[in-house]
């Protein structure tokens, strides 16, 4: 019975080992150390070439002709051919091209910018310098933004916003000393069962998940080249609690901010792990490159956490439910009050919800309807 139980306990540890490195591996700042990649190493989603990061207009103009290892996405019918029967796909062509009716809702807001024709460094960061393989993650990625509409997201109502919040709560809280946007999340009080009770789909949790991504990147923090603070809070986890749709959900967003938002995570906190977790942690961290180690923090105790993350994040950042001096609690942060305002005004837009101060009506208006989001890809 002991061993069943410690087998338990392992494997659950090494779930939340591989949904943290997951989310933080494939996409930490250009500011990390450099990762060593081989050509076995599945730890990377991205191959490894003898190219510097930075690469210069000839450059990429020898790669251009170089053969893709992967061939590009088709054409929609909405794209325009390139030139050349075997040319990739033109980026331009993948933005701006509504497919569905509702797209033409949002066309009196203002556009974000065309996507640009170079591959972003971010990309080309994140493959280590291969450029085609950056080429093809980058037209994969400008596929799935148009294909998930993700450049209207914002404008979207989400009526089921507020119910998500509640039962499965996550939170933006501040910024870290270089401005990094400081994400909380609470896996263990996600209640998943009345989530779905609510007709709530791990699709629609997912589309919430990629809605609160781009505000992260749109709004919060405009900067290209920004990485995040994402902050693990493990307290009254469970074996029970890594398994159904919970662990579906993780790993599915885990995919997404892989292979769409390269270079965005920055360091991660595991805080108030159980005992256990520790001991397996030991175990498992002789595997894990030393580059990607470096971002990971594995915290138990009040003590440990503030040592570790006052170095990283203002004292006046941390909530005062860890040991900060916030004077607001999470879920109150002016970052949450803007995303909670952003999604008054697109459910009345969308008349499904009544703001009955009209003065309150107006200010968001005048806060929401000129805004331009800061990229397309």
């Amino acid at each position: 019975m002991t061993t069943i139980k410690t087998l338990g306990t392992f494997q659950a540890c090494i779930w939340v080992f591989c949904l943290i490195l997951i989310s933080a591996m494939p996409s930490f700042g250009r500011e990390s150390s450099p990762i060593s990649i081989t050509p076995n190493d599945k730890s990377s989603v991205c191959s490894s070439q003898s190219i510097p990061s930075t690469i210069t207009r000839d450059q990429r103009q020898q790669y251009d002709q170089q053969p893709s290892k992967t061939p590009p996405p088709s054409l929609s019918p909405h794209q325009e051919p390139s030139d050349g029967p075997n040319a990739p796909p033109n980026p331009i062509a993948f933005s701006h091209h509504p497919q569905h009716s509702r797209q033409d809702e949002y066309s009196s807001f203002p556009p974000p910018p065309p996507p640009p024709k170079e591959v972003p460094q971010r990309f080309l960061n994140a493959c280590n310098g291969d450029y085609a393989e950056a080429q093809r993650r980058y037209y994969a990625t400008l596929e799935w933004r148009r294909k998930e509409q993700i450049d209207t997201i914002l404008r979207e109502p989400f009526p089921n916003f507020f119910l998500i919040k509640q039962y499965y709560p996550h939170y933006y809280h501040g910024t870290g000393f270089r401005g990094e946007p400081v994400y909380f999340e609470f896996p263990a009080k996600a209640d998943m069962k009345t989530l779905k009770r609510a007709g709530i789909s791990t699709d629609q949790l997912l589309r919430h998940y990629n809605m609160i991504t781009e505000f992260q990147w749109q709004m919060l923090n405009r900067d290209d080249f920004m990485t995040s603070i994402f902050i693990v809070d493990l307290e009254g986890i469970t074996l029970r609690d890594f398994v159904g749709e919970a662990v579906d959900l993780v790993k599915k967003a885990s995919k997404v901010s892989a292979e769409h938002y390269p270079e965005r995570a920055g360091l991660v906190f595991v805080i108030n792990v159980p005992r256990w977790f520790k001991l397996i942690w030991k175990v498992i961290v002789p595997i894990i490159p030393e580059a990607t180690l470096k971002k990971i923090f594995v915290l138990r105790g009040k003590d440990e956490m503030m040592k570790t993350l006052s170095k990283y994040v203002p004292m006046e950042n941390i909530p005062a439910e860890y040991g900060g001096a916030s004077p607001l609690p999470l879920g109150q942060s002016s970052e949450e009050k803007l995303l909670a305002n952003l999604m008054q005004y697109n459910l009345h837009r969308a008349g499904a919800q009544d703001i009955s101060d009209p003065e309150h009506m107006e200010q968001l208006s005048c806060r929401f309807c000129d805004w331009t989001p800061a990229r397309s890809y």
